[in-house]
């Protein structure tokens, strides 16, 4: 149980440090949260490995988690898929497209109860639309743009 915990800790460090080395090319001001985001989750993945560390040399027990069945195991690494394309999208074609099609990916793939894709896409749209107004128009804040847009 030790090795597993370590290996997740180390898993998560390497996710936020990939994040945060895409992160730097990010705008000056449109770079500072998600630095700060990756900052925390790596300080976090230590501190949870040297905690499963001192657990181990002292034998104490570690936390076991319970079994996930197995739809939502596969919900799960969608999601998980689905926020590294979201990452990788926003390095590409920048904020606006990359939140628009992470927004409709994860309405359309995870489901909506009882909504459909026209409402779906519209309220994408306009969330989308939304947020660019507050943070680039009102806030004048650089949001992250891509090498295509």
């Amino acid at each position: 149980m030790y090795k597993e915990n370590k290996i997740v800790a180390a898993v998560v460090f390497a996710v936020f440090a990939a994040a945060g080395i895409m992160a730097f090319k990010f705008n000056s001001t449109a770079k500072i949260f998600p630095l700060f985001c990756c900052a925390l989750g790596m300080i976090f993945s230590v501190a949870e490995f040297i905690s499963v560390v001192l657990k181990e040399r002292k034998n104490k027990p570690v936390h076991k988690a319970k079994s996930i069945p197995p739809e939502q195991k596969k919900r799960m690494l969608i999601m998980f898929g689905l926020i590294t394309a979201y990452i990788i999208l926003i390095t590409v074609t920048g904020w606006t497209v990359a939140t628009l099609l992470f927004m409709l990916a994860v309405s359309l793939i995870m489901g909506v109860p009882g909504m459909s894709r026209v409402k779906i896409i519209i309220i994408s749209v306009v969330v989308v639309a939304i947020f660019f107004l507050i943070f680039k128009v009102f806030m004048h804040i650089n949001l992250p743009t891509g090498f295509l847009i």
